[in-house]
Formats: C-alpha cells, structure tokens, sequence
C-alpha cells in the first residue's frame, strides 16, 4: 500500500487543493461586493478575520454587514468557486 500512496501523492498536480476545494467541502472565506448595478467586483475582497474562521461565504456574511445585502446590489456575494 505504500508504494501506491506515493504514486498517487506523486500524481497530484500543484493546484489539487485549489480546484478541488467545493468537492471536500472547504469553500475559501471570501465575499465580494456587488456594485449598484448587480455587478460582483472581484478586485475588492473582502476577507473573513481568523476570529471568524472556519466559515462559509454561501450561507454567513463579512462582519459589520446586514444580511439582507447579500448578493442584492451594493451588497456582498460568497465566492462562487
């Protein structure tokens, strides 16, 4: 069995854990604002502080903002991926 563990973690390509990251449930602890238009600006996150952590940007929000925001204009959207 250890010779087909190291196969397998030798196998693994640098990005495993980013694009595997929705699969085994760990999303990152991210929000984005959403412009008066509907628009996310992804050039603007807004991170989850480690007192917050772990947390999951589809069903909490960033301290400090009503719920009511999320995903409406001028509020805030969980990372998508």
């Amino acid at each position: 069995m250890a010779h087909r563990y190291r196969a397998w973690v030798e196998g693994l390509n640098a990005d495993w854990n980013i694009s595997r990251q929705r699969y085994f449930g760990v999303p990152f602890p991210v929000w984005y604002p959403v412009d008066e238009s509907g628009e996310v600006t992804f050039d603007t996150p807004l991170f989850a502080g480690e007192d917050q952590l772990p947390v999951d940007p589809s069903t909490m929000r960033p301290l400090g903002t009503p719920k009511r925001n999320a995903g409406l204009p001028g509020g805030f959207a969980g990372d998508p991926t």
